[in-house]
C-alpha cells in the first residue's frame, strides 16, 4: 500500500529542502550536463521569483515544483528518485495548472528520455525546439485537460 502525501504551497523554510533537492537529482539525473550546472544557490534566485510547492510525507520533502506564473512556465519538477512513479509530478503539475491564466509550458533536454516520456503522457505536445550551450531542449505545452483534472483533485484536498 503507498504512502499518502500531501502537497502544499513551500514556505520560507522549505527552500532550502528544495535546493539542496534541486542540487542533488539535478547532478544525478541530467548526467550529460557540466556537473555545476546544478546549484543550490541557484535555485535560492529561481525561488525569489517562482511559486514553489512541494510534496511531502511526514515532513520529509518528496519533490517539489517551481512555477514562473506570469509565463505560466514550469521552471523545475525535481522528485526523490525513490519517490518516482507515485504520481507526485503529475499531481503537482495538475494542481498548478489548475490556477494557471494560460497552458503550462515547460523545457526538456531531449536527453531527458525519461522526462520526456512522462510528459507525453500526460498529453504535453512539442511546439518549439532550440539548444542552450550545446544542449538540445524541446519546449513542451500541456494540453487543456491537465488543468481540468487538478482542478478536480484540487477539489478533494
Amino acid at each position: 500500500m503507498a504512502t499518502s502525501y500531501s502537497i502544499r504551497a513551500a514556505l520560507a523554510p522549505d527552500i532550502a529542502r528544495c535546493a539542496a533537492l534541486y542540487e542533488r537529482v539535478g547532478r544525478d539525473v541530467f548526467t550529460w550536463r557540466p556537473i555545476d550546472s546544478f546549484q543550490a544557490s541557484d535555485f535560492f534566485t529561481f525561488a525569489a521569483e517562482e511559486e514553489v510547492t512541494i510534496a511531502e510525507v511526514g515532513g520529509g520533502l518528496l519533490g517539489f515544483l517551481s512555477f514562473y506564473r506570469p509565463q505560466s512556465f514550469v521552471h523545475g519538477l525535481y522528485v526523490e528518485e525513490h519517490a518516482r512513479g507515485r504520481g507526485i509530478g503529475a499531481r503537482l503539475l495538475e494542481l498548478v495548472a489548475s490556477d494557471a491564466e494560460a497552458a503550462l509550458t515547460l523545457k526538456c533536454d531531449t536527453a531527458n528520455e525519461a522526462a520526456l516520456a512522462f510528459y507525453r503522457k500526460l498529453g504535453f505536445k512539442a511546439v518549439e525546439q532550440g539548444s542552450e550551450d550545446g544542449v538540445p531542449w524541446v519546449l513542451l505545452r500541456a494540453p487543456s485537460q491537465l488543468g481540468r483534472a487538478g482542478a478536480r483533485l484540487h477539489k478533494r484536498t
